[in-house]
């Protein structure tokens, strides 16, 4: 038996205050795993081209307000179509 299947089988004795609590912990423990590969991610530059693209696209004014997005008052897609009408461009590219 793996100690994987060793640590299963010991979870499942515990009681559900024991189990929630352990739940809780595990998730800590994930959300620190996440947390230090995304800070590994951002060190070797992976997202280096990502942050570039947005810069570029907030300079041309092509981003939005998240708070009016999630409240309707703006469709983004339809924004980014006019814009793209306006400039020439295809909107469905």
């Amino acid at each position: 038996m793996s100690r994987v299947e060793e640590l299963v089988e010991e979870v499942r004795k515990l009681s559900d205050e024991d189990f929630w609590a352990f739940q809780h912990l595990l998730a800590e423990l994930e959300a620190d795993a996440w947390d230090r590969q995304f800070e590994a991610d951002v060190l070797a530059g992976k997202f280096d081209a990502l942050a570039a693209e947005a810069l570029r696209e907030e300079a041309e004014g092509r981003c939005f307000d998240l708070d009016d997005v999630l409240a309707g008052r703006i469709d983004p897609r339809a924004e980014r179509a006019s814009q793209e009408e306006a400039e020439g461009r295809c909107a469905d590219r």
